[in-house]
């Protein structure tokens, strides 16, 4: 990758015509005019037709273009279309500017809430995930989820951000940004920015899964929003965290029965690859550290939640909490007392865990509060071998500065012993790896 940057030069770039990009466009222009049915619709003159022709093909801009035409097909009268072509935006920017300024008040605050999951949110929301976004108020009274305020029609959602979204038919008709020019425009401004999106779209989530009543079952039939909301909010509600407005709502629905259940029987984010998880098999803490919520797990301590509770499939909360990277949880319930060599889980223990993962200062942390450095379990034996199939040849170096064993033959088991003795054969293979065991070995005079 460090080779790339020498190949991009002048030398090695081929220059566009812009005289043919500028013809491109005007054909675009043309043909967009010639069969949209809302510009044929019009009856529009020849004159007029060759100003817009004119006004809006001659920019070597295709999305500036569409753009602009789709703002004219939106023209009820031929005034109206005079008028947006003398005072037309001079960029992308201010053509977006524009269209958040036009979204009609009524729409105004759910737009803006759309909008947010759209720029937010690993993949684009399924209409009728939109229909239920729009029907939860979270910033304005009455708040809650409303199913009298699902829209009766799903693409009526595209009125309420015209030309920011678009709806792309695949096996589920989707709701996506127009172009990822828009994402780039909207991340630029306040209320499209993480820390005050993620505020919005976890309290969305959270009053979704209140609201929502039904058995598990029914709720996926008739709620289309339920499972992603379950999925997404944990992640926003990270990001969200350091607002001290939106901890409460957090803690609150944590700390209720019914909510909880609900939540952990759509969506188990340690075994998220399960479509329907049942009954949660950890605890309210160990789902908190394992999805990085600092302020809860902080708050459901003090309240007396068991740090060496079992249970989940990481087996307890510093093992969770390990695997993920979450430091500062880390440290947290290590100062509070759990357990560093606690077995069980996917990993076994905190400390391969760590390793595993590649969190070198967890490793440190661990290590510090007698985590056993040869402890055996998981799938390579023991926390020198996973760090070593990693690649994390810091952490190798730190384990074996720590006593580690490079000869422990790890897992019981043939087949995970043959796995990690490859694995071993070829850290020792490197040139790094060569001198730390040399260095180990003088140092306890092997």
């Amino acid at each position: 990758m460090r080779d790339i940057p020498s190949f991009i030069d002048e030398g090695n770039c081929l220059a566009l015509d812009k005289e043919s990009v500028n013809a491109d466009i005007r054909s675009y222009v043309t043909a967009q005019l010639s069969k949209r049915r809302d510009f044929l619709n019009k009856n529009l003159s020849q004159d007029l037709l060759e100003k817009i022709r004119t006004k809006v093909g001659d920019r070597a801009d295709g999305i500036w273009a569409s753009c602009q035409l789709d703002d004219l097909a939106r023209c009820r009268h031929q005034a109206a279309i005079e008028k947006a072509l003398a005072s037309l935006p001079k960029n992308l920017e201010e053509t977006y500017r524009r269209m958040i300024q036009r979204i009609p008040v009524e729409f105004e605050k759910d737009a803006i809430q759309l909008l947010q999951f759209l720029v937010h949110l690993k993949r684009p929301l399924k209409l009728a995930e939109a229909k239920e976004v729009i029907a939860t108020q979270v910033e304005y009274e009455p708040r809650g989820f409303d199913v009298k305020r699902r829209l009766f029609c799903e693409t009526d959602i595209t009125d309420y951000c015209p030309s920011l979204v678009t709806v792309v038919h695949t096996t589920d008709s989707e709701l996506h940004l127009a172009h990822f020019s828009v994402k780039e425009y909207l991340l630029g401004e306040n209320q499209f920015r993480v820390a005050t999106a993620s505020i919005s779209i976890t309290k969305t989530c959270l009053t979704y899964l209140t609201d929502i009543k039904d058995s598990c079952q029914e709720i996926k039939r008739e709620f289309p929003l339920a499972r992603y909301a379950a999925e997404v909010w944990a992640d926003n509600a990270a990001s969200a965290q350091a607002s001290e407005n939106i901890v409460p709502v957090i803690v609150s629905f944590m700390e209720n029965e019914v909510t909880f259940q609900r939540w952990t029987r759509l969506y188990q984010a340690d075994r998220y690859w399960v479509n329907d998880p049942g009954t949660p098999r950890g605890s309210r803490l160990y789902y908190a550290c394992f999805v990085g919520l600092i302020a809860p797990v902080r708050y459901l301590i003090e309240k007396g939640a068991d740090v060496n509770a079992q249970g989940g499939y990481y087996g307890n909360a510093l093992q969770a909490a390990s695997s993920r990277g979450h430091q500062e949880i880390v440290k947290l319930l290590l100062d509070k007392g759990a357990d560093v060599n606690a077995q069980g889980g996917a990993y076994d223990n905190a400390l391969y865990a760590a390793s595993w993962g590649g969190h070198q200062e967890i490793v440190k942390l661990l290590l510090d509060k007698g985590a056993d450095v040869n402890a055996q379990g998981g799938k390579y034996g023991n926390a020198l071998q996973a760090a070593s199939s990693g690649g994390h040849q810091e952490i190798v170096k730190l384990l074996l500065d720590k006593g580690a064993d490079f000869n422990a033959h790890g897992s019981s088991q043939e087949g995970v012993s043959q796995e990690s003795a490859g694995a071993g054969k070829r850290y020792r293979e490197t040139p790094l790896c060569g001198s730390m065991i040399s260095s180990h070995r003088g140092f306890h005079g092997r």
